[in-house]
């Protein structure tokens, strides 16, 4: 697919820009950042509006893609498969990200960041809705603390990239769990993270939301299980033994307190459950320690490919 995208030695910068449905605002996000930055390249990724989003952000001198699949996901990684420039900045197109936070987080890159990341700050009472707000700290919390991810903000759509970030940058989600599935690449290679802060403003009147509070915060909640599972899996397995493990032993007691009152065993039922649960719970610790040398195998040879790339 050709761009036609500028190619010249200034052109360092790319700003890539997912959207849907987004005609109301498209043309003011387009317009700030290449006032912004003159030199870089707007790159629109439109994922099937049927409104006048794609005639708004050609008019303002954006070049744009249309990415059928649906999914937020999807037209991000079209959009970072399609970069070549030195540096990547990714920004909604529903013009509720400061624009001028840009040069900053160009600085972040240029001074050695793999991944900057804008943490919202919202200058509006109508920024976040409850919902959302609650569900971005239970995630953000979960994604800190137990996968050891460096972004305070962690479903923020304001960030930038480096090159090599971006070519090495493995996509695995289409939805708008896609902010989770980057923070935790960049976590697995060893990506250097810096945050921002950064003014957030509610979204244009005639613009609505693509985010469905529990539909998107219950996908984005088993991405990020999902995500444990692969690049955690001892905690994870563990947590299933464990908990395979309380169930058998409560009611093997059973079985077993009543033979050592009377030297016979009447819940015969009991017994055999309880005897398969223990069995599997020893599977579970046993497919941990296992899944686990696979993962850090796979870990070092990521951060080694990353390392080599980088240099």
């Amino acid at each position: 697919m050709d761009l036609n995208l500028p190619n010249n030695n200034s052109s360092t910068v790319t700003i890539l820009i997912p959207c849907l449905n987004e005609d109301k605002t498209i043309r003011r996000v387009v317009s700030s950042f290449k006032m912004q930055m003159p030199k870089a390249s707007i790159l629109v990724i439109d994922n099937g509006s049927f409104d006048n989003t794609v005639h708004e952000a050609s008019s303002a001198g954006a070049s744009v893609v249309v990415e059928t699949r649906r999914g937020k996901g999807n037209a991000i990684e079209t959009g970072l498969r399609m970069c070549s420039t030195d540096y990547v900045i990714m920004v909604d197109g529903d013009s509720t990200y400061d624009h001028m936070d840009a040069n900053v987080i160009l600085r972040e890159l240029s001074s050695g960041y793999d991944m900057v990341v804008a943490n919202r700050v919202s200058v509006s009472e109508n920024a976040y809705r409850k919902g959302h707000l609650i569900g971005n700290r239970l995630l953000s919390t979960v994604q800190q603390k137990i996968l050891g991810v460096e972004v305070v903000d962690t479903l923020s759509g304001y960030r930038g990239f480096r090159r090599n970030f971006v070519q090495n940058y493995v996509a695995s989600s289409s939805g708008f769990e896609v902010e989770a599935n980057l923070n935790i690449f960049a976590s697995i290679v060893g990506a250097k993270v810096g945050n921002i802060d950064s003014n957030y403003g509610a979204r244009h009147k005639e613009s609505s939301s693509k985010l469905n509070t529990l539909g998107d915060g219950l996908r984005i909640l088993l991405a990020v299980t999902k995500l444990m599972f692969n690049w955690r899996p001892l905690l994870m397995y563990s947590l299933i033994g464990s908990a395979l493990l309380g169930i058998s032993l409560t009611f093997l007691s059973i079985p077993v307190s009543e033979y050592l009152k009377t030297g016979q065993v009447l819940h015969i039922p009991t017994l055999i459950v309880s005897t398969f649960t223990l069995f599997f719970a020893a599977i579970m610790f046993f497919l941990g320690l296992i899944a686990n040398q696979i993962v850090n195998f796979r870990i070092e040879n990521a951060r080694r490919d990353f390392k080599l790339f980088r240099s």
